[in-house]
């Protein structure tokens, strides 16, 4: 029987792969084309992902709802 990984990667991934599909969409209507643009929206939202899954429990993205996003904007602007 195969042993379990400790610490589950899935989560992680699913935010990579929604960051991705979004991007690809934002490329394609032409809304977003700067290369330093998608760095700033890359950056974003790695902080955003590492704030979920520095939760407990984690916060996946087919769990997260207005509550986590308030708990977000409060850690990143100090008020929390």
């Amino acid at each position: 029987m195969p042993s379990l990984s400790l610490f589950d990667q899935a989560p992680a991934e699913g935010h990579r792969l929604a960051f991705e599909r979004w991007l690809e969409d934002q490329r394609s209507t032409g809304s977003l084309r700067q290369p330093s643009s998608i760095q700033v929206y890359r950056d974003m939202w790695g902080g955003f992902t590492a704030w979920c899954l520095g939760q407990s429990p984690a916060v996946t993205l087919s769990s997260l709802d207005v509550r986590d996003l308030q708990a977000f904007q409060a850690a990143r602007f100090g008020m929390k």
